[in-house]
């Protein structure tokens, strides 16, 4: 993107809440351009990836299909798919309607994934907390907001988000696990989770259609096996749109299947598998700075290998919390 197009969507979606002048905005962020053009190569960027080095993104990658395609690029596949994106979404979500409304239904088969996967991220979630937001769930954990994108039937929901936060929406495209999600949570109190704790509002639609009209809503936004059902335009859309989202210094957790390189289209369920350095090329140009990134542990070798990150709104580089940023990232994750 043009520094015109990243500054249209940076005064639109504001970084962060504090009475800026568009004036000031817009200088700070030209500075903030220019400083990772100059100082930040990609052997000195202080573990952050840069604008620079994540432009074009469309363009850059190839991949193929289970059918037996193969693209030089995803430009050229997006492309290919243009006659047949009407039925894109609704193969997916009817994939995920065929599927049970339990826990191993959700899992394809894999419900002994279950722990594990609640397990690594919760870890890197509280790991992300302790330094960026220190103190903030101990202390307002029980006013605090998040929303479950792909929710299904509540799985992470009941399982790790209601546990730390007091209100919980829920984004679920099919509708049979939606349903599954309300039956259980709506108008009740999960068991195992502290008093008060609550399901909020359940939205039935894809995060493409999400449009996070109440800015500044949530602590948290969960995206977990969501981004891969996502056209390239539709991800980065919707990753611009959940920064509005997204609360002064709020986390968006994205945890997904990777690729080894490139993408992989899978036909039985419309899904895009991309690599690790194709998702964070995303992330860069959608405006975050990543604050952590971890593989999944102990998942079997038959699967997808599993990445999660935690991210944040990028910032001006001249503001304390950028500087907090690589000053800890230094420390916990041993950045030079």
């Amino acid at each position: 993107f043009s520094i015109a197009i990243s500054l249209a969507i940076y005064g639109a979606y504001r970084l962060y809440e504090d009475g800026h002048s568009w004036e000031r905005q817009e200088a700070e962020y030209r500075a903030y351009q220019q400083q990772q053009q100059q100082q930040h190569s990609p052997a000195k960027s202080h573990g952050r990836r840069t604008t620079q080095e994540a432009k074009p993104i469309s363009a850059q990658y190839s991949g193929f299909s289970t059918d037996g395609k193969v693209w030089d690029s995803a430009a050229e596949m997006w492309q290919s798919e243009k006659p047949n994106m009407g039925s894109w979404y609704k193969t997916s979500e009817a994939f995920w309607n065929a599927q049970e409304a339990s826990n191993n239904g959700v899992l394809l088969g894999y419900e002994s994934l279950h722990d594990l996967d609640i397990r690594d991220s919760r870890e890197l979630l509280l790991r992300t907390f302790s330094w960026w937001q220190a103190g903030k769930i101990e202390a307002e954990g029980k006013n605090m907001v998040a929303l479950d994108c792909a929710a299904g039937i509540g799985r992470v929901s009941k399982n790790l988000l209601l546990h730390l936060f007091g209100t919980v929406d829920l984004l679920e495209p099919a509708a049979k696990l939606l349903d599954k999600a309300k039956e259980d949570l709506e108008g009740k109190h999960w068991p195992g989770t502290p008093e008060g704790h609550k399901a909020g509002t359940f939205y039935h639609m894809g995060l493409q259609d999400m449009r996070f009209e109440e800015a500044f809503k949530y602590d948290v936004i969960w995206i977990q096996w969501c981004l891969l059902y996502l056209s390239d335009d539709a991800l980065h859309s919707a990753l611009v749109k959940a920064r509005s989202g997204l609360q002064n210094r709020g986390i968006l957790f994205v945890k997904e299947n990777v690729a080894s390189e490139g993408f992989v289209v899978d036909r039985k369920d419309s899904s895009i598998t991309r690599s690790q350095a194709v998702l964070e090329a995303f992330f860069i140009n959608a405006g975050y700075m990543i604050l952590d990134h971890g593989a999944q542990k102990d998942f079997p070798a038959d699967v997808y290998e599993v990445h999660q990150w935690t991210l944040s709104r990028a910032e001006p580089t001249n503001s304390n919390h950028y500087q907090d940023y690589l000053d800890r990232k230094k420390a916990i994750m041993g950045v030079p």
